[in-house]
């Protein structure tokens, strides 16, 4: 009874714990709510669109098997085009760490590419992942040509995590939880992430496609850009 006793003035007399706050989300398209078999709509981060599907590119909701997702064909052969994300609030985040998980499918081997990028540019790239019809999943960013990272498997959901120390200047990638890279410099310095792309290679042939779905985008730390607000993202978790 005396330890019971004295464990309860223990506790009493302790600094009560803060719960952890939430990460930033940035970005958060699941296409849950968007119309099937209906083009995307740009309405921008807010509400889990792009801002921008290029002109090669179609951008169509489909429904899987389980769930709604984003289907990008290729319309327009010899010439690249993009699907364009950018975050919430017009943020540019260069503090913290920067986490960004999507999945995807393949359902035949191509050239299919995902990009992060400063906001409103096409360069220089922070990372630049792609893959190839031979099967190999490659590299390159502002610093170079980083190889072959691996290979991919057709026609099966994976899952590609980022993770960026954005104060290291640098970022790791794991595929379906496989690290294909760790602490690598992408060689920029002093400049935010801001914007996510996918898209196909202009090597890819008319009809080419490829499915991803639940982007998700988030940061331990965030700094606005121009005069986004720290509520506009906070609001949305």
């Amino acid at each position: 009874m005396r330890l019971a006793m004295l464990l309860i003035l223990i506790a009493a007399l302790l600094p009560a714990t803060a719960p952890a706050e939430a990460d930033f989300i940035l970005l958060n398209a699941n296409f849950d709510d968007k119309t099937i078999d209906a083009p995307i709509g740009t309405g921008g981060p807010e509400v889990g669109e792009p801002i921008d599907v290029g002109s090669q590119v179609d951008a169509i909701v489909r429904w899987s098997p389980f769930t709604p997702v984003l289907q990008i064909i290729h319309t327009h052969e010899t010439s690249t085009g993009f699907v364009t994300f950018e975050f919430v609030g017009g943020a540019s985040v260069d503090v913290g760490n920067v986490t960004a998980t999507l999945d995807m499918v393949i359902p035949e081997a191509g050239f299919f590419k995902i990009r992060f990028l400063p906001a409103g540019e096409w360069g220089p790239d922070f990372c630049n992942l792609y893959t190839a019809a031979n099967g190999n999943i490659y590299l390159t960013d502002n610093a170079g040509f980083a190889g072959v990272l691996g290979s991919y498997s057709v026609d099966v959901m994976f899952q590609i995590q980022v993770v960026f120390d954005t104060e290291a200047d640098t970022y790791s990638i794991w595929w379906d939880g496989d690290p294909l890279i760790t602490d690598r410099s992408h060689g920029i310095v002093g400049t935010g992430i801001g914007r996510f792309v996918a898209g196909i290679d202009s090597q890819a042939g008319l009809d080419d496609d490829f499915i991803v779905d639940s982007i998700h985008i988030t940061a331990d730390e965030y700094t606005p850009a121009g005069d986004a607000s720290l509520s506009e993202v906070k609001a949305l978790y």
